[in-house]
């Protein structure tokens, strides 16, 4: 039986008393930001269940991307999610509005050498007007080799981490290069910044679920697999 993830765990304020109108219409004015995001990804969830852990994070870095009005950005997850051994960051998703992405499949260190790898070890999030001009006494640089490669210019990028409810980092979202025109591309804004925030938590929570829902099934297909090969072995004899 295929196991699904609680989506009814993450709708906010869903054990909530019922608010009064004036108080309810107050409420809304000021989260709509957040639960328009959220309330989007869980709808699409709804309705396809069978979605994996690559497919749900390129929902929800295009989600993000939208809402912080990006012209690109990528998702990573730390790999593994639970257990022990050295983590890594691993790649799900890249998306680019003006360079067509190959699917991603690589993973880089959780160190501070890289913008990811800082965020993830530190939970700290960044906010970088101009990846060219990163300061010299910062520990982590951009790489400008898919910039050099695709004539492409990276700029603006807002970086943050997803957390459980542990405040364990559970993946990292980049979204580069907020758009404020066709061609014109600008910092992203304190709005963005709070929006992204608000979603840290909730989002690295879905993360986990999903990701943590996808190892046991994999645990429990090598256990079946592991019962059968004693099986085999046992009526053999």
């Amino acid at each position: 039986m295929k196991k699904m993830v609680n989506l009814n765990f993450f709708k906010k304020g869903g054990d909530e008393k019922p608010q009064t109108a004036q108080k309810a219409a107050v409420t809304t004015a000021v989260d709509e930001p957040e639960a328009t995001f959220l309330d989007e990804v869980l709808e699409t969830l709804s309705n396809r269940p069978e979605l994996d852990v690559e497919s749900l994070m390129e929902l929800i870095l295009a989600k993000a991307r939208r809402a912080s009005i990006a012209e690109a950005g990528s998702i990573f997850i730390v790999d593994p999610i639970m257990g022990g051994g050295e983590r890594v960051l691993r790649c799900c998703s890249l998306q680019n509005d003006r360079i067509q992405m190959d699917r991603a499949s690589f993973s880089i260190p959780i160190d501070k050498r890289s913008i990811a790898g800082y965020v993830a070890q530190t939970g700290e999030i960044l906010e970088i007007t101009d990846l060219y001009e990163i300061p010299v006494d910062r520990p982590y640089s951009f790489n400008r080799m898919f910039d050099d490669k695709h004539g492409y210019r990276s700029k603006s990028m807002l970086v943050f981490p997803l957390k459980n409810l542990r405040g364990q980092v559970t993946g990292v979202i980049q979204l580069l290069n907020h758009l404020e025109g066709a061609d014109k591309v600008g910092s992203f804004k304190l709005a963005h910044i709070n929006e992204m925030k608000s979603l840290v938590t909730m989002i690295g929570m879905l993360v986990e679920r999903t990701a943590l829902v996808k190892e046991v099934e994999r645990l429990s297909h090598e256990l079946a697999n592991k019962e059968q090969q004693l099986q085999n072995v046992l009526n053999s004899q």
